[in-house]
């Protein structure tokens, strides 16, 4: 085995207490290198992201690294991926893998963590702007299967939709008060950083109010 490959010889998992042998080491070593590749790929522009490859490190992401810098990385680029694509479900996801990897990785007051929250309170921010936000029900998705769903869509007046927005916004809102906190305090509170995030923090809280 190469230096590499032997790695994570030893290391212990936090949760289960396993511990790496030789053969599990060089096993995730190549995984890691694969990683590493495509995401580098991505990032400097030497091929787009295509959709089988997408779901290939999303399930590496899964299967070996989910607190890993490195698919941080990749969540990165597969949130620009899917905000592309217009799923907002898969985008939003992939952004609190991406808070959740910060406030592990980082314990206590973090500008990391306070950029990573500030970017899922944008996604959710944005996506109680569309029609149909995620979490409304398919009814209000346009998705009725018989005149029966019709005729309750009608009816409702899109009220489903209406309180996914607010649900959505509602979490935004707190998101924006996390980072703003943090940004506050490492920065703060007249910094631009902080004054934007306040800023955004106000524009929800508004349209709450309405």
């Amino acid at each position: 085995l190469s230096p590499l490959a032997v790695d994570f010889v030893g290391a212990r998992c936090g949760r289960c207490g396993f511990v790496v042998d030789a053969m599990e080491s060089a096993r995730l070593s190549a995984l890691e290198r694969r990683l590493a590749s495509v995401v580098e790929d991505w990032s400097e522009g030497r091929r787009e992201v295509e959709a089988a490859e997408a779901e290939e490190i999303e399930g590496l992401i899964d299967g070996a690294f989910a607190q890993h810098a490195g698919a941080t990385r990749a969540r990165r680029r597969l949130v620009d991926f899917y905000d592309g694509r217009g799923d907002a479900e898969a985008k939003t996801r992939h952004l609190r893998a991406c808070c959740d990897f910060a406030a592990a990785a980082y314990p206590g007051a973090t500008a990391s963590h306070a950029w990573a929250v500030d970017s899922l309170a944008d996604a959710l921010a944005s996506a109680a702007e569309s029609p149909a936000p995620p979490g409304a029900p398919a009814s209000a998705r346009g998705e009725a299967t018989d005149v029966e769903e019709v005729s309750a869509i009608e009816s409702a007046g899109g009220a489903g939709a209406d309180a996914a927005a607010e649900g959505l916004r509602q979490e935004a809102a707190a998101h924006y008060a996390t980072a703003q906190e943090t940004l506050e305090m490492m920065f703060g509170a007249k910094h631009c950083w902080t004054a934007e995030v306040v800023e955004k923090l106000a524009r929800t809280e508004e349209l709450l109010r309405h």
